[in-house]
């Protein structure tokens, strides 16, 4: 299911090229939006008392995690030498605590949220 995400979003970017930081966040916020990270939340839970889905799943998100990394960085180049690692970890915390609000609060107010929060990553990372 993430290697179709991953896809999904490279054949996006491809056909609606965008560039920049902006672009980057949006990127990123897009595999928190979608419907793979509750599926993706409902795992992590189990893997936390399930030692062996949780070696399985580290292997899954680390190919997440480094695959995102890399469309950000492909997006946004020049940010990625100014925020470098630290930065890219705080954005994607952010967006994960963000996205957990909806497993209690489903999609309601969530886009809002996120044009309300995206502007301090910006800030942050620049």
């Amino acid at each position: 299911l993430a290697d179709v995400r991953i896809r999904a979003m490279r054949a996006e970017l491809t056909e609606h090229p965008r560039t920049g930081l902006d672009a980057a966040l949006d990127i990123g916020w897009s595999f928190y939006r979608g419907p793979t990270f509750l599926v993706a939340l409902e795992l992590w839970t189990a893997a936390r008392t399930d030692p062996e889905l949780r070696d399985q799943l580290l292997v899954v998100e680390e190919n997440i995690d480094r695959e995102a990394m890399s469309l950000m960085t492909e997006v946004a180049p020049e940010g990625a030498e100014d925020y470098g690692v630290r930065g890219a970890r705080f954005a994607v915390a952010s967006m994960r605590g963000l996205a957990m609000r909806r497993a209690l609060y489903g999609d309601i107010g969530i886009d809002y949220a996120w044009t309300q929060m995206k502007p301090l990553l910006l800030k942050a990372l620049s």
